[in-house]
């Protein structure tokens, strides 16, 4: 019986972590570039000198455009 319950946590846990993650990526997907560009500033203000900021933008902005992560260019003059 523990062995069951253990495994339903687990199951439960792991469920959970996925649907974080499934609803993080979509919302990302419905963020345009210069949304997330602006979110990225905000995040980054305190960690990143500003000077560099456009360069780290560029980077994180690149690698999602790569895995499909942001809207695509045209949904955003729509």
């Amino acid at each position: 019986m523990k062995k069951l319950f253990k495994l339903v946590l687990v199951g439960a846990i792991v469920a959970a972590v996925g649907n974080a993650l499934m609803s993080r990526k979509a919302k990302f997907r419905d963020m345009s570039e210069d949304e997330f560009r602006g979110m990225l500033a905000r995040k980054l203000k305190d960690r990143v000198p500003e000077e560099k900021l456009p360069k780290v933008q560029d980077k994180i902005v690149a690698k999602m455009r790569s895995r499909g992560l942001l809207r695509g260019e045209a949904a955003s003059t729509a």
